[in-house]
């Protein structure tokens, strides 16, 4: 995926190894810094179910990370993308990252996705996403031109 993003050029990223619930905690803070503006996703790919990371035999739920983030609005201006399977399956769950987070929205998937299919469709997302200012309009494009392989992998976007 990484190298995919670089080739097209359609954002700036860092890309960081992700082993455990730490990890992703101090991961997330470097993003939520200042000289990191420039980076406008988080892309958190791993395995999951309904409202919880699983990261290498370790997990969260949702509401533990929001809960263990440092700062509330720590990813302010940012979309923050779970790459895992049913993970925004929990709603609610959803919400409350969404707001102690400050994520400008968290997107991601509520059924079980077949990875090369999700890796697809997530390239075509980045694609959409990066040509548009507002959320609604990416939102809006997404729903017209993927609409049945969205509704296939139970993409949803949460704001």
């Amino acid at each position: 995926m990484t190298q995919a993003l670089a080739d097209s050029k359609i954002a700036n990223y860092v890309h960081r190894h992700i082993n455990d619930v730490d990890d992703l905690i101090n991961g997330l803070t470097l993003l939520g810094q200042r000289k990191q503006d420039k980076y406008n996703i988080a892309y958190l790919a791993c395995h999951g179910s309904s409202g919880v990371i699983e990261l290498s035999g370790d997990s969260i739920s949702l509401d533990e990370l929001a809960g263990r983030l440092p700062k509330a609005g720590i990813l302010e201006s940012k979309l923050l993308h779970l790459s895992a399977c049913s993970v925004l399956h929990d709603e609610d769950a959803c919400k409350a990252l969404l707001d102690t987070s400050g994520a400008q929205a968290i997107t991601g998937f509520t059924k079980d996705v077949d990875w090369l299919e999700s890796l697809a469709f997530e390239l075509l997302m980045f694609n959409a996403f990066a040509g548009y200012q507002r959320l609604g309009n990416f939102v809006r494009s997404m729903n017209k031109n993927y609409g049945e392989l969205s509704e296939r992998l139970g993409f949803t976007v949460i704001r």
